[in-house]
């Protein structure tokens, strides 16, 4: 029998680690929820998140690698 997977869009296989801002943390807490649903809604926050994560970057609180990362989980590509 087949494993259900939990979600449609994030990829569980990447690691999130490193610190982020409470308003990212709770963007993604309703994105996980909303892939859960498999509400498309979900792909709307994906450019809230790009956006967020970007921001972070300018101001030197993530590195290039720790934005591409948070895009590559949690990017709305479907599986």
């Amino acid at each position: 029998m087949e494993e259900k997977k939990k979600y449609n869009w994030i990829d569980g296989n990447i690691t999130i680690d490193f610190e982020m801002p409470l308003v990212m943390k709770n963007l993604i807490l309703d994105m996980e929820k909303l892939d859960e649903e498999k509400d498309y809604g979900y792909l709307n926050y994906c450019d809230a998140l790009d956006d967020l994560a970007k921001e972070c970057y300018v101001q030197g609180r993530f590195t290039k690698e720790q934005w591409d990362r948070l895009v590559r989980k949690y990017g709305g590509i479907y599986k």
